[in-house]
């Protein structure tokens, strides 16, 4: 099975930069204030991790710089704040 490379990068995109997989632990305590930009640290990490992927699957797979383009778009194209 073949995907485009603009529907995989929108469902990395989707999946595992605009959902929120990790969250803080209850017991730690975090100033409302502070919410936002610990939110936005989190994305950024997510962003980071699934970018580091396809550089990495890229170097062997050229056709997966593609996915990277396609993923610098779904991040530009959105009003995603890291």
């Amino acid at each position: 099975m073949t995907l485009k490379s603009q529907v995989l990068a929108k469902t990395l995109f989707t999946e595992f930069i605009q959902r929120r997989h990790c969250d803080v632990p209850e017991e730690t305590h975090v100033a409302d204030a502070a919410v936002p930009a610990l939110e936005a640290k989190i994305r950024l990490y997510q962003y980071v991790t699934i970018l580091l992927a396809i550089l990495g699957e890229a170097e062997k797979r050229p056709e997966f710089g593609s996915v990277r383009e396609q993923l610098r778009a779904a991040s530009l194209s959105t009003e995603l704040r890291f």
